[in-house]
Order: structure tokens, then C-alpha cells, then sequence
């Protein structure tokens, strides 16, 4: 159990890392290091920048577009949950998205999925929850 346990607080401590050098800092040098090489990012599809990306310098390209409709804002902070035994944490916060074309804002609740192994993101997705 102890195994488990030390397994599951270095996992959050990559995602912790992860969510920091995106939201945060903004370094994509920093959470280059957290993802496994040929990792596969797959954004929400009723997205403008949605879809399947493959290896971190697909990622760093989907990040570029999300930056061309959105200016992004942490509203509520991320809640962690994990399943140590399958390497898998799962983040819920909110973030504030201004539309960069009408200036309109929305609140953005999202799920965010990290499958990992030795220490770094193998897979990622995105649940987004927006009410019409």
C-alpha cells in the first residue's frame, strides 16, 4: 500500500508541474520534460483546436491555436483525484475563457485525464463542460 501511495503523490506532483507550466508560468520548456516522447494529446473535438495531437511538438501546435481564440484564466483551482494501481490522475477546475474575436467571456468547468508511466504523461484528454 505504501507503494501505491508514493506512486500516487508523484503522479500528482507531475500533473501538479504540468498544470503550473501551462496555466501558470506558460513554459512549455518545464512540462516538455513531464511528457513521455509520442505522447497522445486528444483535446475536446467541439473545439476550433480539437483532435488527436501525437508527440509534444503536435501538443506545443494545438497549444499555439487554443492562444489564438482564447485568453485563458484560472477561476477555481484544480481538485486531484487518482487510481495509483492504473497510474492515472484525473484534474477538475474551472477556467475563465475570453473569446479573442468578441471579447466575450464563459466560464469553462474541465475534466483533464493523465495516464502516466515512469513519471511522465503518456496520454491526455479533455472533458470541457459548457452549457449552451
Amino acid at each position: 500500500m505504501e507503494i501505491l501511495k508514493n506512486l500516487e503523490n508523484d503522479n500528482f506532483k507531475v500533473v501538479a508541474q504540468y498544470f503550473e507550466g501551462l496555466f501558470k508560468t506558460r513554459n512549455l520548456t518545464a512540462i516538455s520534460a513531464l511528457v513521455e516522447e509520442g505522447a497522445v494529446y486528444s483535446q475536446a473535438e467541439g473545439l476550433p483546436y480539437g483532435g488527436t495531437y501525437t508527440g509534444f511538438a503536435e501538443w506545443t501546435k494545438m497549444y499555439t491555436k487554443a492562444a489564438e481564440f482564447f485568453d485563458l484564466q484560472i477561476e477555481k483551482e484544480p481538485v486531484y483525484f487518482s487510481d495509483a494501481t492504473k497510474n492515472e490522475v484525473i484534474i477538475y477546475f474551472t477556467i475563465k475563457c475570453k473569446a479573442k474575436k468578441s471579447g466575450k467571456t464563459l466560464s469553462m468547468p474541465i475534466s483533464e485525464h493523465f495516464d502516466l508511466k515512469n513519471g511522465k504523461i503518456r496520454i491526455k484528454s479533455d472533458e470541457n463542460f459548457v452549457e449552451p
